[in-house]
């Protein structure tokens, strides 16, 4: 798949939006950044998704890696973690 995605990329450059999986898989994102380049792909045109769900990187070590390659950082699930802690306001309040 990420071939057939460096394929289109290549000649095109559409964008790639990618996600690391929900339990916070560091190795995932690196990977995945390395398949792509590998492939062909600009790490300007690529966006690693789900990074705020990497909990055990408090340095953002990965994050930081990431970056420095050239690939955006995407953090879509960081609002969820919101849901949590803020309580809900009833529809009067």
């Amino acid at each position: 798949m990420f071939s057939v995605m460096a394929k289109a990329q290549n000649p095109h450059g559409f964008a790639d939006v990618h996600h690391t999986s929900h339990n916070g898989c560091k190795a995932c994102a690196m990977e995945q950044l390395d398949i792509l380049e590998k492939a062909g792909c600009n790490p300007k045109s690529i966006c690693i998704g789900h990074l705020s769900d990497i909990t055990d990187d408090l340095q953002a070590e990965t994050h930081k890696a990431i970056a420095k390659r050239g690939a955006f950082l995407g953090s879509i699930r960081s609002a969820t973690g919101w849901r949590r802690v803020m309580p809900r306001r009833s529809p009067s309040s």
